[in-house]
């Protein structure tokens, strides 16, 4: 193989690697996407998370019942434009049976809820168009939404129908 073939197919794997790459890091810089959120407790939606503390991440809610995402920095971009970092800013703790919210309630796997075990559960819906969602089946906290997808993080009893968040279909779309 010529010298000249060898450099052309490393330039072009070169390329596609990074184009790859490109699109599996978004959200990145400078975008500004938004993600329904819900939190459902035992039958009941509870009052949308608010930021708790000062916004580091660009992973912030305003009470809105949509999670903005806009990173402010790279750690923030890609699967770091998750529910992990959401969670941080509006005070809240969640893990795979575990749920913190930032009222100070805590709720485990097992705990009751209107009389049988309740566990922590997420569900999520890609976009509005999405009538059927699907369950997570852990990793909550890695869990990164896109851009006009939905989720409600539930504590109910196992095999509950779980809503999608009230805010559904309220994002902006001029941003």
């Amino acid at each position: 193989m010529s010298l000249v073939a060898v450099v052309a197919l490393g330039a072009v794997l070169i390329f596609v690697s990074r184009n790859d790459r490109a699109v599996a890091e978004a959200p990145i810089l400078g975008d500004h996407w938004h993600a329904a959120v819900g939190i459902y407790m035992c039958g009941d939606f509870v009052p949308n998370p608010n930021d708790a503390k000062q916004d580091v991440s660009g992973i912030h809610s305003h009470g809105d019942g949509l999670m903005h995402i806009h990173p402010f920095g790279t750690r923030y971009t890609g699967e770091g434009a998750n529910l992990a970092a959401f969670a941080d800013t509006v005070g809240m703790e969640i893990e795979d049976d575990r749920l913190k919210l930032a009222s100070g309630e805590e709720l485990s796997n097992g705990d009751d809820c209107g009389g049988r075990p309740g566990q922590v559960q997420v569900k999520v819906w890609e976009s509005n168009a999405d009538q059927q969602g699907r369950l997570l089946e852990g990793g909550f906290a890695d869990y990164a939404p896109q851009d006009g997808s939905m989720f409600t993080i539930a504590f109910v009893p196992e095999g509950t129908d779980i809503p999608r968040p009230p805010s559904a279909g309220n994002a902006p779309t001029d941003v």
